[in-house]
C-alpha cells in the first residue's frame, strides 16, 4: 500500500493531463478522511511540493490539488511544512492573476497558514518584497507583469518538466504499465480510480493504441473486475467494450475465455452491468471464434433473457450467431424451443429488440429467422413445428393494412386471420419486409412430389382429424405457404406497396409461386 501511495503521489508530476487530474482526483479524495491524511502525511515532502505546483496549472487540476491543500492544512505539522517550503508565496502569487479561478479555496489555504505564527510573518514577507508602498491596481499591474514573465519558469516543477520531455515516451509507458498494475491494488478507491483512468484512455484512439501494446496483462486485469461492485465492473465493462472494436484485440479477448466470463456474469441476478456485457459479446461474436466460444458455453438461460429491458441487445448476438450453421441448428432444436422464443419478440414495445443498435441496417430478429431459414432444406420440419408463430411473423408484416374480408381469413389459422381482421399498426420498415420475404422465399422453395397424399392430408388438417406434428412429414413448404392462404396476403401487401426494394422480394417469391402453382396450389375452399 505504501509503494503504491508514493506511485500515486508521482503521478502528480505526469507530463499526461488526464494521469495527472485522476491522481489529484484521487489525493484529494484521500485527505477527506482520517486514515487518507495520515498516510499522506507520512509523504509530506513529495506530495506538498506536488500539489503545489499544481495550483497554477487549468482549473481541472488546480482546483482539487488546492481542496486537498486546504484538507491537508488543517494539520498543524502540515501548515508548518506547507510555510517553510513557501507555499504562502505560492498562494499569494497566484492569487493576484485575474484568470485565476481559485481564488476562493487560496483564501481559505491562506487562513489555515496564518494560523501559525511563521504563516504570518511569511505573508508580511511577501507583501514587503513584492508590493510594499503599492496601491492596490500597481500591485495587480506588477504581479501581472511578473507572473508574465517568470510565473512558469520560477516554479521548479516546470523546469523539470521541460528538462524531461524528451523523455515522456519512456515515462508515459513506464507510467501506463503501473497505472494498469493498479487495476489489481487491494485498495478500492485506488481501484477504481486507476479503472476509471483506463476507461477514459479507451474513449481515444491514441489511448486505444496506448493499452494495445499491454492487451496480455490489461485485458485480464478488467475482466477480473467484471465479477466486483458496479461502481469497477462498470468502468471496466465500458473499457472492454471500446477495446473490443478492435478486431485484434477482440480475438485476444476471445482466446483469453472473456465470453465465458461474460456469459456467466451475465446470469447473475444481481449483475447491473447486463447491457454492457450483451455489448460486449456482440463486438465478440464478429468473429467466428466469438461465435464458436459462445456456442461451447451456450445455455437456454441467454435466450431466456430476451424479454427483460436490460437485454435488449440480444438480439444483436443471434443475427451473428444464426451466420453460422452449427448456430442456426441450436436454435432449431425443438426441444430448446430457441426460435419460438426468438420470434416471439416481434411482438416486443421495445424497438432496440427488434431493431438491435440504432444505425444498424440490419432487423436482428427478422435477420436471425431469416438466417435460420437458409436451414429449410434439411430443417424443414423444425421450422413448421412452430408455424403458429412463424407465419404470423413472416406475413403480418408484409400482409399491407387492409383490413381482410371473412373470405380470405376463413382460409388462414386462426392466429393470423384474427391479427388482419381488425386495424392494427403496419409495418413500414423495408428491411423487415425484405428479411421476412427472403425468408418466405426459402420455405417455398422446398417443394414435395407427394401431391395428391399431401393434399388430402391438408384436408384433413383443415378439418383438424390429424395432428400438425403428421402434417409437416408430408408437406412442402410451398405447400405449408398455400395453407395459410399466404398467396393471398402476399397479393393484397404488393398492391400498397411503393418501396422498389420491397417489390423485388414481393415479386421473387411470386414469381416461385406461379411457376409452380400447377402442383402446389391446394383447395381454397374450407370444409364447414
Amino acid at each position: 500500500m505504501a509503494n503504491e501511495l508514493e506511485e500515486l503521489i508521482g503521478f502528480l508530476s505526469s507530463p499526461s493531463p488526464q494521469i495527472t487530474k485522476a491522481a489529484v482526483d484521487i489525493v484529494r479524495g484521500l485527505t477527506g478522511s482520517e486514515d487518507g491524511l495520515k498516510s499522506l502525511a507520512h509523504y509530506a515532502n513529495i506530495v506538498l511540493p506536488s500539489l503545489s505546483r499544481l495550483l497554477a496549472g487549468p482549473k481541472e487540476v488546480s482546483e482539487p490539488a488546492a481542496e486537498a491543500l486546504v484538507n491537508l492544512s488543517q494539520d498543524t505539522d502540515l501548515a508548518r511544512k506547507m510555510v517553510e517550503m513557501g507555499t504562502v508565496k505560492i498562494a499569494m502569487e497566484i492569487l493576484y492573476k485575474p484568470e485565476s479561478g481559485i481564488s476562493k479555496l487560496l483564501v481559505m489555504l491562506l487562513v489555515n497558514l496564518t494560523q501559525l505564527d511563521a504563516g504570518i510573518a511569511s505573508l508580511l514577507q511577501t507583501e514587503d518584497e513584492k508590493m510594499n508602498g503599492l496601491s492596490l491596481k500597481q500591485k495587480r499591474r506588477r504581479l501581472k507583469s511578473f507572473t508574465k514573465a517568470f510565473g512558469i519558469l520560477d516554479t521548479p516543477s516546470c523546469l523539470r518538466r521541460a528538462a524531461e520531455r524528451a523523455k515522456n515516451r519512456r515515462k508515459m509507458a513506464n507510467e501506463l504499465e503501473e497505472l494498469i498494475g493498479f487495476l489489481s491494488s487491494p485498495s478500492p478507491q485506488i481501484t477504481k480510480a486507476a479503472v476509471d483512468i483506463v476507461r477514459g484512455l479507451t474513449g481515444s484512439e491514441d489511448g486505444l493504441k496506448s493499452l494495445a501494446h499491454y492487451a496480455n496483462i490489461v485485458l485480464p486485469s478488467l475482466s477480473r473486475l467484471l465479477a466486483g461492485p458496479k461502481e469497477v465492473s462498470e468502468p471496466a465493462a465500458e473499457a472492454l467494450v471500446n477495446l473490443s472494436q478492435d478486431t485484434d484485440l477482440a480475438l485476444k479477448m476471445v482466446e483469453m475465455g472473456m465470453v465465458k466470463i461474460a456469459m456467466e456474469i451475465l446470469y447473475k441476478p444481481e449483475s447491473g452491468i447486463s447491457k454492457l456485457l450483451v455489448m460486449l459479446l456482440v463486438n465478440l461474436t464478429q468473429l467466428d471464434a466469438g461465435i464458436a466460444s459462445l456456442l461451447q458455453c451456450w445455455s437456454e438461460i441467454f435466450i431466456a433473457h430476451l424479454p427483460d429491458d436490460p437485454f435488449e441487445h440480444v438480439a444483436s448476438i443471434l443475427v451473428n450467431i444464426s451466420k453460422q450453421e452449427a448456430a442456426r441448428k441450436l436454435l432449431l432444436d425443438p426441444k430448446r424451443g430457441l426460435l419460438k422464443q426468438i420470434i416471439r419478440q416481434f411482438d416486443s414495445s421495445s424497438p432496440l429488440r427488434k431493431k438491435g443498435f440504432p444505425g444498424d441496417k440490419i432487423n436482428h430478429v427478422s435477420g436471425t429467422i431469416r438466417n435460420c431459414c437458409f436451414e429449410a432444406e434439411s430443417q424443414l420440419q423444425n421450422l413448421l413445428l412452430i408455424s403458429e408463430f412463424l407465419w404470423p411473423a413472416l406475413l403480418l408484416p408484409v400482409a399491407g393494412n387492409k383490413i381482410y374480408n371473412e373470405k380470405d381469413t376463413s382460409k388462414m389459422p386462426l392466429e393470423l386471420g384474427s391479427a388482419l381482421s381488425i386495424e392494427r399498426e403496419p409495418v413500414t420498415d423495408p428491411e423487415i419486409q425484405v428479411q421476412v420475404l427472403e425468408a418466405i422465399y426459402l420455405i417455398t422453395l422446398q417443394c414435395s412430389n407427394k401431391n395428391m397424399w399431401s393434399f388430402f392430408l391438408l384436408l384433413l388438417l383443415r378439418l383438424e382429424l390429424i395432428y400438425s406434428w403428421f402434417y409437416i412429414l408430408i408437406v412442402s413448404g410451398r405447400r405449408a405457404f398455400w395453407s395459410v392462404n399466404g398467396p393471398r396476403i402476399l397479393q393484397v401487401g404488393y398492391e400498397d406497396e411503393q418501396d422498389p426494394k420491397v417489390m423485388e422480394a414481393y415479386e421473387r417469391v411470386g414469381s416461385l409461386l406461379v411457376d409452380n402453382s400447377g402442383t402446389e396450389e391446394p383447395s381454397t375452399e374450407k370444409s364447414n
